[in-house]
């Protein structure tokens, strides 16, 4: 004869699985990425040295029309080091929501 399962009992095995998974999942996720963190920290003592520093060293400061000095690079770094970022962080939320739509 055919045996009879409860439906909720059925997919035990694999939601015992996912769950195992998620809790693999947030025990990693406090785990911080070092080197993300000291190219951010870079890029803020770079925004502070040109903004006090760059009136008193021309080398810093900010150039004219016609040249690139090292105020010119801190944005777009601190932007980049942001953009990392947040890629990061959404690849763990999409990636969490997917294993709980899934148990």
């Amino acid at each position: 004869m055919v045996e009879i399962l409860p439906l909720l009992n059925n997919h035990q095995q694999e939601d015992e699985e996912l769950q195992q998974l998620i809790i693999e999942e947030k025990k990693s996720s406090s785990s911080r990425i070092a080197s993300l963190d000291v190219f951010r920290s870079l890029s803020i003592f770079l925004v502070v040295l040109v903004d006090y520093a760059g009136s008193s060293l021309p080398v810093i400061a900010h150039a004219p029309w016609n040249g690139l000095h090292l105020a010119d690079f801190v944005m777009p770094l601190f932007l980049f080091a942001a953009g990392v970022s947040l890629a990061i962080v959404y690849k763990k939320i999409e990636m969490q929501s997917t294993l709980e739509r899934k148990l």
